[in-house]
């Protein structure tokens, strides 16, 4: 494996995680492996501290998010960056499926460690980008990495984006994806009775709604969901399990304009977002899943960064999940913000995550 850090920060994460409660969810801390606490990872700081400043020096409007051409231009531009180092050295086995779906096709992305694989369990990954942009590649060094180290089948998917393919296109891209997985992945060696669907932000969104609909009509498909910094709720229902305080927690001062900038990057972004997508009513469960949670969903895997402006809603999923009986695993990333799967090589926190993957696949096959 090549990494762009010491194997020892990895190490340093791996011996040194604790649980800790908040409220009555028990949840998996995963330290800074460097750094001070409170503060951002050193990483992730470098990336933040130029941000911060410019907005201190730049006017409001310069930060704030557009959606017209120009801005959805430059998002995409951002959203479809490749950021991950070259992680794999080993020979993965990579092949592209189309699938047929209303007015085109969409493209799957196969990875496997072998040409020749028997019985394997099936991961199903869903990119993030808001549902506006985002593409397989961002996430392809996580794929890989996952199919080497633990013999995982995995297809990804490219679903069409808005606002040229309006909700609940994608959404409905991506579940035909699911019902092709099922008739098709034994030809690379899967076996559909045992799927994981997951998905990072706006993926974490359309895996849930792929367990959602696949539990609505009747099928046990679905072996477990991974759910890494989620979007759930863009209606913003509000209820007891919002109450979490991260005010507790202490801020090291130095990095509190990064942290703010971190943490506002999605703010007043999401009713325009909604609009971008034509999606009528914001409390439609398909696009705002939380507001309608399956007793019978599977076991569940939320992660999320602590200067993540979706923790709180993640961690209101995860013990909302928890009151309904289902099996979840929470994991707080300590000092990192959103997005840190597209990471894999340049932060020892994203090959945590991957193993965190790889393990709960593994518990649950």
């Amino acid at each position: 494996m090549d990494r762009k850090y010491d194997v020892k920060l990895a190490d340093y994460i791996r011996e040194n995680s604790y649980t800790e409660k908040f409220e009555d969810l028990d949840v998996e801390v995963k330290p800074l492996p460097d750094g001070i606490e409170g503060g951002m990872d050193t990483r992730v700081y470098k990336n933040f501290r130029m941000l911060a400043l410019l907005k201190k020096l730049l006017p409001k409007s310069v930060f704030k998010v557009s959606f017209d051409e120009k801005g959805l231009k430059m998002i995409r531009g951002i959203f479809n960056k490749v950021d991950s180092h070259p992680m794999v050295l080993e020979k993965i086995y990579t092949d592209t499926e189309y699938v047929a779906v209303e007015g085109g096709e969409i493209s799957l992305k196969v990875y496997r460690k072998d040409k020749t694989l028997k019985d394997l369990p099936i991961l199903y990954y869903m990119h993030g980008g808001g549902f506006i942009a985002g593409r397989t590649e961002v996430v392809e060094e996580a794929m890989k990495l996952l199919a080497v180290k633990y013999n995982i089948l995995i297809f990804s998917v490219n679903y069409r984006l808005a606002p040229e393919y309006p909700f609940p296109t994608g959404h409905e891209d991506c579940y035909r994806a699911f019902e092709w997985i099922l008739e098709n992945a034994s030809k690379y060696g899967g076996d559909a009775s045992k799927v994981f669907v997951a998905g990072d932000s706006a993926g974490g969104n359309l895996a849930q709604f792929i367990t959602n609909r696949s539990l609505d009509e009747k099928l046990d498909n679905v072996r477990g969901q991974i759910l890494l910094y989620p979007v759930l709720n863009l209606s913003d229902e509000r209820d007891e399990f919002y109450n979490i305080n991260f005010d507790k927690l202490p801020v090291y001062e130095k990095h509190k304009s990064a942290i703010d900038l971190a943490m506002g990057m999605m703010g007043g972004s999401m009713g325009e977002l909604t609009k971008l997508l034509k999606v009528d009513n914001p409390k439609d469960d398909r696009i705002s899943p939380y507001l309608n949670i399956r007793e019978n969903n599977p076991p569940t895997l939320i992660s999320v960064g602590e200067f993540d402006p979706l923790r709180l809603e993640s961690f209101a999923h995860a013990r909302k999940l928890k009151s309904k009986g289902v099996q979840v695993n929470a994991v707080y990333f300590r000092g990192m913000t959103h997005a840190y799967l597209d990471q894999v090589g340049n932060f020892p926190q994203s090959e945590i995550c991957v193993e965190d993957m790889g393990e709960f696949i593994q518990k649950h096959s």
